[in-house]
């Protein structure tokens, strides 16, 4: 939760006709968990990713009455959320063949995408902790709640908390296994994709990320 609140702070928010803060960024934070048998030294690794996505709010450009920076944000925001909808379409329809050219969301999201098979939260946490990758989208209009759903507040909690609990737990109850868990947080913002947890680490290539995650 620490890691998530500090790279909110850095991450890009502004007023928009219909909310005061609203989140201008797309941002994955990752979960690495590495697992193997704790009564064999030198066995197998187990290695599983759980993309956890608040996605920014599409807006229609004829209303925003954006211009300059703002309505080349809008128009790379609209394109991102358009080519993911394809591809999440074409993977529901069963195509062998997806492409991811046209995106950098997507060409992120492509390792993960072949294996979201459910839309229940718990189910795909519990697949997550088996060894399946998994990908947890907010996705929404601008003001519709998103960052919310993800962060929640004390008295509600949001889906990252209950995603925590479930895994820490799950954690604790297997004694007959060690595990180390990981984190990553980045935005894409214009196109151009920024590590929220190091100010120092931006304007990255994806080359660059996947390195990152799988060190």
């Amino acid at each position: 939760m620490e890691n998530m609140m500090q790279g909110n702070k850095i991450r890009r928010v502004a007023a928009t006709r219909m909310n005061e803060r609203s989140s201008r960024s797309h941002t994955i934070f990752r979960i690495i968990l590495e697992s193997k048998d704790a009564n064999q030294k030198d066995g197998p690794v187990h290695i599983s990713y759980l993309n956890l996505m608040d996605l920014a709010g599409s807006e229609r450009v004829s209303l925003t009455k954006a211009a300059g920076e703002r309505l080349k944000e809008g128009a790379n925001i609209n394109k991102s959320l358009s080519v993911l909808g394809n591809v999440i379409r074409q993977l529901s329809e069963g195509k062998e063949f997806i492409s991811y050219r046209d995106s950098k969301l997507t060409r992120l999201l492509s390792q993960a995408l072949g294996d979201v098979y459910g839309s229940v939260v718990k189910p795909l946490v519990d697949s997550f902790m088996e060894g399946f990758n998994a990908t947890i989208f907010a996705y929404g209009q601008t003001s519709s709640g998103k960052t919310h759903t993800i962060l929640g507040n004390k008295t509600d909690p949001g889906l990252f908390q209950l995603v925590s609990n479930q895994l820490f737990q799950h954690v604790a109850d297997q004694v007959d296994k060690r595990y180390l868990i990981r984190c990553s947080y980045i935005e894409i913002y214009n196109e151009k994709i920024n590590d929220l947890l190091d100010k120092s680490n931006q304007g990255l290539t994806i080359e660059k990320i996947s390195r990152k995650c799988a060190a």
